[in-house]
């Protein structure tokens, strides 16, 4: 028979052993979800440079800006990590400037970072991330040739207008990627939910 002490280290016990249930379940849960939200990066990375690769063959055509807004409007602000990802592996994938890394943690982020906030504020409309796409693509082509001048004194005006035609052709790809394929992207993304 036991007596009041170990009565009450035997009810102790118990408490204890419940609390660290509960720790080990919440410490389950923490960990899935780390594994979770690693999966999403990793995805979201690996579709932007699958994309990019894709359409490497044509100057300045790219789906990169399409897929960071559908990630931004889906997924808020985990979409920052799949950038930062993007920007390194890019960095390793074609040869390393440090102009064009520069340009792009800027670019790339910004982007990413204001697509999700408009997500926070409930913002929904394709048009809404059809103007943030074309401003940010028309940013680009100011954000590149000013790092590169700011980094090998260059001057700013005829290295932007030597620059034009690519821009033009980055800046109508991006609004014919838009689109087609931000809205049907969208629906995709959350229909599936990515269940992981």
């Amino acid at each position: 028979m036991l007596d009041e002490k170990e009565k009450v280290n035997k009810i102790d016990g118990d408490v204890y052993a419940d609390f660290d249930k509960k720790e080990q379940n919440k410490g389950k849960k923490i960990a899935l979800k780390s594994a979770r939200e690693i999966t999403y990066v990793a995805i979201m990375s690996g579709m932007l440079v699958l994309g990019k690769l894709a359409l490497s063959f044509i100057p300045n055509v790219e789906v990169v800006t399409t897929l960071v807004m559908v990630f931004a409007c889906c997924f808020g602000y985990r979409v920052l990590g799949a950038t930062v990802v993007f920007c390194i592996l890019d960095m390793f994938l074609y040869s390393f400037s440090i102009d064009v890394a520069i340009s792009y943690f800027i670019y790339w982020n910004a982007l990413a970072f204001i697509g999700a906030t408009m997500q926070k504020f409930g913002i929904k409309s394709t048009y809404a991330y059809l103007i943030l796409a074309i401003a940010g693509t028309a940013s680009f082509g100011f954000i590149t040739t000013g790092v590169y001048c700011i980094m090998y004194g260059a001057p700013f005006f005829p290295m932007y207008v030597s620059g034009l035609v690519f821009y033009a052709i980055q800046l109508v790809g991006n609004i014919v990627f838009m689109l087609v394929g931000f809205a049907p992207l969208c629906k995709v993304v959350k229909k599936t939910e990515w269940k992981i």
